[in-house]
């Protein structure tokens, strides 16, 4: 075209591959390939493991659509553009800057496109079934204990023949051969892996994955399943526990529940995705899903580890967190939250912050309490200050914030903090400093084999009882004179006609009961006419 300037947006797909602006949003490099996907660092997100896919919609074409596969985002060029600048909101303002971006590929004489894999056919099984016999035959047992000992995770401790009977892992030709079989232990398609590298899918294979890395396993439906990310993570857990059956996701925290849960219906669920953003947001999209036909807990998988990586796997999966969905009715948005309308569309402002939540604690009897933060300070939220919009309204105001909610949006708040922290650090809460189970607790600090917070309760005063002057604050005392507790007073307002009641009152039904008549006032003093003794009169 004379003048790129003005190219239209089909020319500009068509001719600029989407990794060009990746490279000019900030000299973003494929960290690797995986077929005909270039796998990236998500630029607008934390991402340790690349999970942002650029890919040609025609294979051998223009590298022209992406996708997160942690958030199940994506899309062409102009969505791109949006995602790494949020400030281009409309058609007209994409396409502007992609008119800019393309002068400057015309121009551009340093930059070399990566290229991805082309596709190499369909997988061919009768084939790969030939090429498995003879991984059993001419298997290199010393290039699997060789990856094994060198990983610095569970498989490490297990035993290479262990591996090999279970899930028929191979080493073979200088890569190490993980099989995929069907429920009814059907050979349908592998991965490899050399070493040093992550495991990839057998050539003609994409598209194939839809089922779970260890479902051949599943013998007994009365086990909980637990989900997680690649297949060392299932070796570990099943050499760790028999009380569970490990699923391992074919694509890691890419895939898609929507083609894999009808085989989960009715299961109790445990998912145990990697403890990265990726992983927890791919926990989120799946137990949002699977918690429509089942019974759905999340594990706290640390930061930044997997569960191969985990040192008691059975501990672990034994504090899971039931995942609940939080309610409809609050939106989080920049300055604060707002009530959504019908239409899930901003509405009233309710609040000048929003809060994450850092840590959660529970007491004995359940009650969460938790420490979050609004972006500028962090504060302790206790499970008294979330009863109602007053003791909310409170909390906010002691802090030097607002609230103007009412108490159905204190329910939602409630929820909504109650499910963004399934993935927060959890501990114990006592509600007064002392000894708890073998734990010392005090304001600061606790003693012992866990983490155990003070977490003071509020002091709970019934308002309804008139307390005359001079009683003892220590307890409560009845007008005879004897202690009592609150709870056996009766309230007893200014101007009520109905006597009292109570230990020391009779009922006021009763017939016997007579109101006190008053004392009979005296009448009152004269001067005396007497004259003292000894006095004079002072007059003449």
């Amino acid at each position: 075209m004379q003048y790129p300037e003005l190219a239209d947006i089909d020319e500009i797909k068509h001719r600029m591959p989407v990794t060009y602006v990746l490279y000019k949003a900030g000299g973003h490099t494929p960290d690797h390939t995986s077929g005909r996907d270039l796998m990236y660092l998500t630029p607008w997100r934390q991402d340790s493991n690349p999970s942002l896919a650029c890919y040609p919609e025609v294979d051998g074409k223009t590298v022209d659509r992406w996708r997160d596969m942690a958030r199940s985002e994506g899309g062409d060029i102009l969505d791109l553009i949006a995602m790494l600048d949020p400030r281009q909101e409309t058609f007209a303002d994409q396409l502007a800057v992609a008119r800019k971006l393309y002068v400057a590929f015309l121009d551009e004489d340093d930059w070399v496109a990566p290229e991805p894999e082309r596709s190499k056919g369909s997988f061919d099984v009768e084939a790969a079934r030939a090429e498995m016999a003879q991984w059993a035959l001419d298997q290199d047992v010393q290039l699997l204990e060789g990856w094994m000992a060198e990983r610095e995770d569970a498989v490490s401790e297990i035993a290479p023949g262990w591996l090999h009977t279970t899930f028929r892992v191979s080493g073979y030709a200088g890569e190490v051969k993980a099989p995929y079989f069907t429920a009814d232990d059907e050979f349908v398609a592998y991965k490899y892996r050399k070493p040093g590298e992550k495991f990839k899918s057998a050539s003609g294979t994409r598209g194939m994955w839809t089922l779970f890395h260890g479902e051949w396993l599943d013998t007994d439906e009365s086990r909980p399943v637990v989900l997680c990310e690649g297949e060392p993570d299932v070796w570990s857990g099943t050499h760790a526990s028999q009380d569970y059956v490990f699923f391992g996701l074919p694509s890691g925290a890419g895939t898609r529940p929507e083609k894999m849960q009808t085989r989960l219906a009715g299961r109790r669920i445990l998912i145990a995705l990697d403890g990265d953003e990726a992983g927890r947001a791919a926990s989120l999209l799946w137990a949002k899903d699977l918690s429509k036909r089942n019974a759905v807990e999340i594990v706290p998988v640390p930061d930044g580890k997997d569960l191969s990586s985990v040192t008691d796997i059975p501990s672990l999966l034994r504090d899971a967190r039931p995942y609940v969905a939080p309610l409809r009715g609050l939106l989080a948005l920049p300055g604060g939250y707002r009530r959504a309308t019908k239409d899930g569309e901003p509405g009233m402002q309710v609040s000048d912050f929003t809060l994450e939540p850092l840590r959660v604690m529970q007491s004995p009897d359940g009650a969460l309490s938790y420490e979050v933060t609004d972006g500028r300070r962090e504060y302790l939220l206790k499970s008294d200050d979330l009863a109602t919009k007053v003791t909310f309204k409170r909390w906010a105001h002691d802090k030097g914030l607002v609230w103007n909610g009412g108490d159905q949006d204190v329910g939602v708040l409630v929820s909504i903090l109650k499910a963004e922290s399934i993935f927060a650090p959890s501990e114990s809460a006592a509600p007064v400093a002392g000894l708890h189970e073998k734990h010392i607790v005090w304001d600061g600090g606790s003693i012992g084999d866990r983490p155990v917070r003070f977490v003071p309760t509020a002091a709970k005063v019934q308002l309804d009882i008139r307390v005359s002057e001079g009683r003892s604050s220590s307890a409560w005392s009845t007008p005879c004179g004897t202690s009592t507790s609150t709870a056996s007073l009766t309230p007893f307002w200014p101007g009520r006609r109905s006597p009292p009641s109570g230990p020391c009152f009779p009922s006021s039904r009763s017939s016997t009961w007579r109101a006190p008549r008053a004392a009979a006032r005296p009448p009152p003093s004269r001067p005396s006419s007497r004259r003292s003794p000894g006095r004079t009169s002072s007059r003449p």
